[in-house]
């Protein structure tokens, strides 16, 4: 596990006077309360200790400043302790496991693993470098290479100006400084091969994620009984002519059905037709004759 590759770090954040006080006189003023409940026990042990810190002299006080920053101290050196000793594996196993929390809940905040303080150092930029020269001018200097008030100005503004005279430099000026950065790139590529190779960096880097994602999808059983059986995926066109064929199958039938009612249904029409022509012509007849039977009445009257 990646977990078993790193170490707990020790205390590092610092502690003022009145937390140390709290933590160390805690325990005597919580077994004064030991009958209340847990609510009652918390709050008459912070009202206690509130008190007592208040009733402590300007002298006691300071005694307990002075443990508060001894302790700091040690924390400090066994926190820079620890960063050095800190093995490469370590390292790599640290941001890992960051990158792995990371992706699995990107909107929890973490806390960033600590950089190789081992590791040899980058060169500046050209830009840094420009910036880094500027400042260890004189204010006399600096006024007049980058305008009147630039000593005085604060961060942002000798940024801005300092920006701007950058931006103002011929590619000529800018070389020269990139040329002054040119021997520390080189021998700063040379050392970090040095040190990737005596701390076989990438073998351990490789090793650890391995471990990573065998953590996060771990190899399937060998065994036959438990191994998952994959089920085949047809292919498209295996699909496509499946599909086809119970089309078929569906539309046969119903061609057959259609075309059976039209002939049974066809007779019918032409039976109903042909009466309908007899209907007419008779009609027709019959209206012939009664004019014929109104023209003779009337050529008689």
């Amino acid at each position: 596990m990646l977990q078993k590759l790193v170490t707990k770090p020790p205390k590092s954040k610092p502690i003022n006077s009145y937390s140390l006080f709290l933590k160390e006189s805690q325990a005597e003023v919580r077994r004064e309360h030991a009958g209340k409940s847990a609510s009652e026990q918390f709050a008459a042990v912070s009202r206690d200790l509130g008190h007592r810190w208040k009733s402590l002299g300007s002298v006691e006080q300071q005694e307990w400043a002075n443990k508060a920053a001894q302790l700091n101290e040690v924390r400090a050196r066994d926190y820079a302790k620890y960063l050095k000793n800190r093995s490469p594996e370590q390292i790599i196993a640290e941001q890992k496991i960051y990158a792995l929390k990371r992706k699995v809940n990107p909107t929890k905040s973490l806390a960033k693993p600590k950089a190789d303080v081992n590791i040899p150092k980058r060169p500046s930029n050209p830009y840094a470098q420009y910036v880094k020269e500027a400042h260890q001018l004189s204010a006399h200097e600096q006024e007049q290479q980058f305008g009147p008030g630039f000593a005085s100005a604060n961060l942002g503004g000798k940024g801005k100006l300092l920006a701007a005279a950058w931006k103002s430099l011929s590619d000529s000026e800018k070389e020269k400084i990139k040329e002054k950065l040119a021997p520390s790139k080189s021998a700063y590529r040379k050392e970090i091969a040095t040190y990737r190779a005596e701390n076989r960096i990438d073998a351990t880097r490789s090793a650890i994620n391995k471990q990573a994602a065998a953590v996060i999808a771990p190899p399937k059983p060998k065994d036959k009984k438990v191994a998952i059986i994959k089920k085949k995926v047809p292919k498209k066109a295996a699909v496509k002519k499946t599909v086809q064929k119970k089309a078929a199958l569906v539309r046969k039938p119903a061609v057959k059905a259609v075309k059976k009612a039209v002939r049974v249904v066809k007779p019918t029409v032409k039976r109903a037709i042909d009466r309908a022509e007899k209907a007419v012509k008779a009609g027709a007849k019959k209206v012939q004759k009664t004019g014929k039977r109104i023209a003779a009445a009337a050529r008689d009257m």
